[in-house]
Formats: structure tokens, sequence, C-alpha cells
């Protein structure tokens, strides 16, 4: 019985870090890039692990959607593409945790780092 037992609550304790780790991502973020290119944009993370954000910035005079599309691993590594207009120019990386993240970014003939946090 007390075999049985352990074995509960192991399981529980495994399906609950498993659930947290999932969801903790989970939410909008305001991510600061820097760089070559100086903007503040905001990312909404769904129950999957995925993002596709779009920003409407002013790029060389002219004003652009740019669109961050990507996901996060349960680990907190993040991996996304940068698109103008689609058509994909860079790409961003780095690593999360459940409140706070910071990366780095690159394009064609760009690049910056970000960070950023979770809003509550």
């Amino acid at each position: 019985m007390r075999v049985i037992s352990l074995l509960f609550l192991a399981a529980v304790l495994v399906t609950a870090c498993s659930d947290a780790s999932k969801e903790s991502f989970t939410g909008s973020w305001q991510m600061n890039l820097e760089g070559d290119f100086n903007d503040i944009v905001q990312i909404v993370i769904d129950e999957h692990n995925k993002f596709n954000s779009n920003h409407y910035a002013v790029v060389q005079g002219n004003s652009m959607n740019i669109e961050f599309k990507g996901s996060v691993e349960p680990d907190g590594k993040i991996f996304g593409i940068i698109s103008i207009e689609g058509r994909a120019i860079g790409d961003l990386n780095g690593l999360l945790n459940i409140n706070t993240g910071e990366g780095a970014w690159k394009g064609y003939g760009f690049s910056g780092t970000w960070n950023a946090t979770k809003k509550k």
C-alpha cells in the first residue's frame, strides 16, 4: 500500500510540474529590442507556447507591419522569425524564465539584443 501511495504522489508531482512549465510562459510579454533597430514589441504567447504578433513601426521613413512568429520550448528556449510585409528578414532566439527573458535578434545587415518582461 505504501508503494502505491508513493507512486501516486510521484505521478501527481510529475503532472503538476509538467503542467506548470507548459503554461508558465502563456500571456502577454513586453519585448524591448535594442541595436540597429530600437523598439518595444508586445508578444502574446498562447497555451501551446506559440506566438504570432504584429507590430507597426516606421523603418527608414516607411510605416511597415513587422511580424514576430515562433515558439517557446518547455525549458524556455525561444525561437522566432521576423518578417516585414510577409517576407522573412531575420530571426530571434533566447531564453525565457517565468517572468523575464533575454536573447538576440538578427537580420540582413542588422542585429541586436532583446529583453522581455511578462505583463501582470
